[in-house]
């Protein structure tokens, strides 16, 4: 009977750990605009800037419209990782209950290799 009750003591702090480390949040690193909506807005977005359509052209000013600016060091939780045509690394995500997208240098910086320093003498 101990070693039941024990297996399921560790079992349940496996799962709790396990689940605390599924819903780990990132968190915003820039004063950023978002759109609303997940991933493929952002990609269809991105590659129908230029389009001069009407159709396109209303769809833009919606996305426009309703972007949501990112509070720097907030919490969210990345649900989707894409690249658009341009070959910009794009993020959806949800901050609050919102699903959002937006360029994935808000959300994880790329580390930008420093000068090499000049060697001690």
């Amino acid at each position: 009977m101990m070693r039941i009750c024990a297996a399921i003591v560790t079992l349940m702090a496996l799962a709790g750990a396990l689940a605390a480390r599924c819903t780990a949040a990132d968190s915003i690193v820039y004063s950023f605009v978002a759109l609303r909506g997940d991933v493929s807005t952002c990609q269809w977005f991105d590659e129908n800037l230029n389009d001069r359509s009407e159709h396109s052209l209303v769809r833009q000013v919606d996305a426009l419209y309703n972007r949501v600016a990112l509070p720097p060091n907030a919490a969210v939780n990345v649900t989707q990782t894409a690249t658009a045509s341009t070959g910009t690394a794009l993020l959806g995500f949800t901050l609050g209950n919102a699903q959002l997208c937006a360029a994935a240098g808000a959300i994880r910086p790329t580390p930008v290799p420093s000068a090499s320093a000049e060697p001690a003498p």
